[in-house]
């Protein structure tokens, strides 16, 4: 049975080739500041990671993760959502993260959705404007991301 697949595998590799698509797989981190949306005043500071696959010329989906800061009760929060990408325009985008967020220094887990705006300021930054929803508070942000892989590259794999 091994030896049948390891056949199938070997002979299916023969006949392929694999290209990289087009656009590449993006890899963004950057930083962002936002302050609270009820009663009280709280100054957000947040870390953004992400990891986009391209689906389609203008639709990335992907995984987004970071660090939230509080300052009201020197929280930190660890975000770990699923995201998705829409390109409107070539400077816009619209986006949304919806994930948990996980408890690290004294604040409490809760749901996290996160939608954006995005203006592309060149080919390796977009500037960044979103509401954090965690359950009941809500913080808006402003913020910039850098992209880390902006060359193209292409990979052939042949046998």
């Amino acid at each position: 049975m091994k030896k049948r697949n390891l056949l199938f595998a070997i002979l299916f590799l023969s006949f392929v080739n694999l290209y990289a698509q087009e656009q590449e797989v993006e890899i963004n981190i950057g930083g962002n500041v936002g302050f609270t949306t009820n009663n009280t005043t709280q100054v957000v500071l947040g870390l953004d990671g992400e990891l986009l696959y391209p689906v389609d010329y203008n639709f990335k989906v992907g995984a987004a993760t970071g660090l939230i800061f509080t300052t009201k009760n020197n929280g930190i929060l660890l975000p770990v959502a699923l995201s998705g990408r829409f390109m409107a325009d070539k400077k816009f985008g619209l986006g949304l993260d919806f994930g948990y967020a996980l408890p690290i220094n004294k604040s409490s887990g809760s749901l996290y959705v996160r939608p954006m705006l995005e203006y592309k300021l060149s080919s390796k930054s977009n500037l960044k404007f979103s509401y954090s929803g965690l359950n009941n508070r809500g913080y808006l942000n402003v913020g910039i991301l850098f992209r880390l892989n902006h060359r193209r590259r292409s990979i052939n794999i042949s046998f």
